[in-house]
């Protein structure tokens, strides 16, 4: 570190702006400043820190690994000043968690853990988001949402992840199809079907091509959908198979509609999980919600 710079929240405020807005100019227009006053703070803050923290190619400025760090750092900084306003000051400020779920998890999981957390905590805004797993990551690392809950993978070395519950999901048919009279069923067998399956960025969908990929198995789906529900509905009426989480089935009132192919040499399993950035500081009513979810799933 150096110098006679005097490093403040204001610095860290400029830069991140600079990494949002990927400009300088965009970065003094979104703060109402002046372009030469936004980069003489980001000249100041490369110099206290000796680090290059964006290159500058052909009047582009591109984030350096330096700056990637100092964003993940300056970002949770600003967002633990903000919930330390936020809670120092309860006269004028309301307290608020967001929180992120996928789609699962936010059908048939969120509404009721959520209830009774507002039941528990009146005085408290729960925001809440229902996407893909793939978008509600870029929330957690953007620091637009404080915890998520979702199913699938979780590629992000930025997030803590805690796992909730694993199970298996089902490959679901027309009742009547050929193939539930087959023993001994393999995943080469299913070569000739219409697939309908997830999102390419869900959960779900990552799973499956995970073990598609193992056994070196190559589907190009017929229908791509962000609706479970829509896909289970089209495999009843014999559109194509589909393979989905088994508690569909039962809460959608389906099991006597459909008929469901066991595979004797591949399987579908995936995990519900937990996650939030690792430098966030999680409330006591953060932790509290996310034992209720747990609660909720185990009833399952």
């Amino acid at each position: 570190m150096g110098g006679k710079i005097e490093m403040t929240l204001k610095h860290l405020r400029i830069f991140v702006e600079i990494c949002r807005q990927k400009s300088v100019t965009g970065a003094a227009r979104e703060l109402y400043m002046s372009q030469p006053a936004v980069s003489l703070a980001l000249r100041e803050l490369e110099e206290y820190y000796g680090q290059q923290l964006f290159e500058r190619i052909s009047r582009k400025l591109f984030i350096t690994e330096a700056g990637e760090t100092a964003y993940q750092y300056a970002s949770s900084i600003l967002e633990l000043m903000g919930e330390m306003e936020q809670t120092l000051r309860r006269d004028t400020f309301q307290k608020k968690i967001r929180i992120g779920a996928s789609m699962t998890m936010g059908v048939y999981y969120m509404p009721n853990t959520i209830a009774k957390a507002m039941k528990q905590f009146p005085d408290l805004r729960i925001q809440t988001q229902v996407n893909s797993t793939e978008l509600l990551e870029a929330a957690l690392l953007e620091n637009e949402l404080d915890f998520c809950f979702v199913e699938g993978p979780v590629h992000s070395e930025h997030l803590a992840v805690e796992m909730l519950r694993e199970e298996e999901l089902c490959i679901v048919c027309h009742r009547e199809h050929p193939l539930l009279q087959k023993e001994h069923l393999l995943l080469k067998d299913l070569a000739e079907e219409n697939f309908l399956l997830r999102e390419k960025n869900s959960g779900t969908r990552a799973v499956i091509d995970s073990v598609f990929l193992l056994h070196n198995f190559s589907v190009t789906p017929l229908w791509e959908s962000t609706s479970t529900v829509a896909l289970l509905q089209a495999a009843a009426k014999g559109i194509g198979i589909t393979i989905i989480p088994q508690q569909f089935l039962k809460m959608e009132h389906m099991e006597e509609q459909v008929g469901v192919l066991k595979l004797s040499d591949a399987y579908f399993r995936r995990r519900f999980h937990v996650i939030h950035h690792k430098k966030k500081v999680l409330s006591k009513e953060a932790k509290e919600i996310m034992r209720l979810l747990e609660e909720e799933l185990k009833q399952e």
